[in-house]
């Protein structure tokens, strides 16, 4: 009994394990839609990023804060573009403006 229940666990955490088997088919599944050029390079930054593995302790260390920095600048990046197009779409509406409101109701 406790020997069907084990196997049943192991393979209960393959199945779970095994359902994406490639970063590409994990992000596919989620139907990311990149919003910008900038958005699309930290897409494809993030499918792409490895990090050199170490003997003892995983990985190493200074390169993992590299790839930090690296991330958080592709973050940054990602973040300007959107509030520049944020900003053109708030300027364009407040150019037209909606119908029975001044341009300052909006807040």
């Amino acid at each position: 009994m406790k020997e069907q229940r084990k196997k049943s666990e192991r393979q209960k955490r393959k199945s779970r394990a095994g359902k994406f088997s490639t970063r590409t088919e994990l992000t596919e599944s989620f139907e990311i839609q990149p919003q910008n050029h900038e958005h699309e390079k930290l897409l494809r930054w993030l499918q792409t990023v490895k990090f050199r593995k170490v003997l003892f302790g995983g990985i190493d260390e200074t390169q993992m804060w590299k790839k930090l920095e690296e991330l958080d600048r592709l973050y940054e990046a990602a973040i300007s573009a959107e509030r520049a197009r944020y900003d053109a779409l708030l300027e364009k509406q407040m150019e037209t403006g909606s119908v029975g409101e001044e341009p300052g109701d909006a807040y």
